[in-house]
């Protein structure tokens, strides 16, 4: 049991590192998605989609492989939302003593649940062709919560503190302290993961484990695994019914006569062997676990002696409605759930073509925790439902870096592909687009050089025209592959003058990105720019020109 928990806190601190830690050039081959590839469902959904190369399934298919031998030992040990839960049940003890007249009608300790119409459903669904409903297994949902909510909330805690400190040292004349700070990146749709988290932690009131037990699609794929693992659950004479291994199990799996355990829902996390008094319970391979009785069996699967299964009607309803929402939600031809059209949405460069990439993208978070810049931000229902909670890129909160790549480094499935940086470069992501009632040049006839300024690719470029008395922008599209550095330093206060649209975006499922930038026209040589402006992020003009420009 401590070597247990030992390997769970070291699991869950490898987990936060890997997750935190800048996935910068000093970082390239480190495994950042590692324990994303471990998750079942995360496993199915690179497998489904055939975009992910292989070696990113290893994770999942030694897992997958090892759950009939070892039963659900992931679940206990390497699962870090599943630790998570562990560490807020303690918490929740008293407030689920107080509710245990109210759940004990409803969630009997002798019938563990086994949530396999769940895992029918997001088959169905990634069958159909959407991972949506991948977005809530537990690996996915821990990277986003850490990732994406605690992580940002951590670095505006220091941030805050940072500018405190600053503070003192005008007072006091520190000047070391001048230049600390914490850059605090935030997300969109926040909130909907923190929600969701909240929900999945709060369930803790009802039962110990109860997402894990009720609710998890992954834990219940692992369940179906480990029916008749080899790892079993083993129960010697000494043993006196006094029920305190029932009691102890966080999963319910120990039957009313304390002697027999329903395998699937066992997690092997051995707290019925520590509560034993008598020394009585152990794990051992081979011949010693008991099987449920045949008359509970029956009443769990709903069989009657004419071959009826409730179970199974069960499985294929939910099959059905997995892939049907899916269809719905790709079908739906726009407003508020406005299905995947193609070239709608700035996506990562590298992405997929869209339904291949929704079908792929599990809403981990990582590729938006791994950006420098805080430019790929999760979808709202505004993009719909097909697409909720996938990345997009938003240059007002940054600039795609030319010379970063690491979106494609972490993403578990293959949904942004992991390009070398000459692909990457010509993986255009969309074209900018000048707003002439808002600019600055257009509308008011003065002088701005910014987005020429900034401009990497050189694509912005400053012509006289007869009805305005100074050079104005135009975006030379061959040139330009999307970044947003017009549009993230575009110094008009509100939306910028200049915004990149996915208009002619390169997203190709297989071949050479240079090969089919070269076949379009398009030409992205680097090429040495002047800062535009001593900011970060756009700024007001109000009755002057941009600042760092004089009269």
């Amino acid at each position: 049991m401590k070597l247990r928990r030992l390997v769970q806190g070291v699991s869950l601190i490898l987990f936060l590192a890997l997750l935190l830690l800048p996935a910068g050039d000093l970082a390239r081959g480190v495994p950042f998605d590692l324990f994303l590839r471990m998750d079942p469902l995360v496993f199915l959904a690179g497998l489904a989609s055939g975009h992910a190369p292989f070696g990113r399934l290893l994770p999942g298919l030694l897992v997958v492989l090892l759950t009939p031998f070892l039963g659900r030992l992931f679940c206990s040990t390497l699962c870090p939302l599943g630790t998570t839960i562990d560490l807020t049940d303690r918490l929740l003890r008293k407030a689920r003593k107080k509710a245990r007249p109210l759940v004990k009608g409803r969630i009997p300790a002798s019938e563990p649940p086994w949530p396999l119409p769940g895992v029918a459903c997001v088959a169905g669904s990634v069958a159909a062709g959407s991972s949506l409903l991948v977005l809530v297994s537990p690996l996915s949902l821990a990277t986003r919560f850490y990732g994406l909510v605690l992580a940002p909330a951590l670095a505006s805690a220091l941030d805050l503190g940072a500018r405190t400190a600053r503070g003192a040292g005008e007072i006091f004349g520190i000047g070391a302290l001048e230049y600390l700070s914490f850059p605090a990146p935030g997300y969109s749709q926040a909130w909907v993961t923190l929600a969701l988290m909240a929900s999945v932690l709060g369930l803790g009131v009802a039962a110990p484990r109860f997402w894990c037990r009720f609710l998890c699609p992954s834990g219940a794929l692992l369940a179906l695994l480990s029916r008749a693992r080899l790892l079993k659950r083993d129960v010697s004479d000494a043993c006196t019914g006094c029920g305190a291994c029932r009691k102890a199990c966080p999963m319910g799996a120990v039957d009313a006569d304390a002697k027999k355990a329903d395998p699937s829902a066992c997690i092997v996390c051995e707290g019925c062997t520590e509560a034993c008094p008598e020394g009585a319970v152990a794990f051992r391979f081979g011949r010693g676990g008991v099987r449920h009785e045949e008359n509970l069996r029956q009443a769990r699967h709903g069989r009657t002696g004419t071959g009826f299964s409730k179970t199974r009607r069960a499985l294929l309803y939910a099959g059905v409605c997995g892939a049907g929402g899916a269809a719905f939600s790709l079908s739906l031809p726009g407003g508020l759930l406005a299905g995947p059209v193609e070239n709608v949405l700035v996506r990562p460069p590298g992405a997929l073509p869209e339904r291949a990439f929704l079908a792929s993208c599990v809403r981990c978070g990582e590729c938006m925790k791994a950006c420098p810049t805080n430019t790929l931000q999760p979808a709202g229902l505004g993009s719909g439902v097909a697409g909720f909670l996938a990345p997009v890129v938003v240059p007002r909160k940054g600039p795609c870096e030319p010379s970063c790549t690491r979106c494609g480094q972490v993403c578990p499935t293959g949904a942004v592909k992991p390009l070398p940086l000459a692909e990457k470069t010509c993986a255009r992501i969309g074209a900018a687009a000048i707003v002439k009632d808002r600019c600055i040049a257009w509308e008011k006839d003065r002088e701005c050089l910014v987005c020429d300024e900034v401009c990497p690719y050189g694509a912005v470029e400053l012509r006289r025209t007869p009805e305005n008395k100074i050079a104005v922008p135009f975006v030379d599209e061959r040139r330009c592959n999307g970044c947003g550095f017009c549009e993230h330093h575009c110094p008009v206060e509100g939306p910028s003058a200049i915004v990149v649209e996915p208009k002619g975006a390169l997203r190709l499922e297989s071949g050479s990105y240079v090969a089919a930038a070269r076949a379009a026209g398009l030409s992205f040589e680097r090429q040495e720019r002047l800062p535009a402006a001593p900011q970060s992020g756009p700024a007001a003009v109000e009755g002057g020109l941009p600042p760092g420009f004089e009269e």
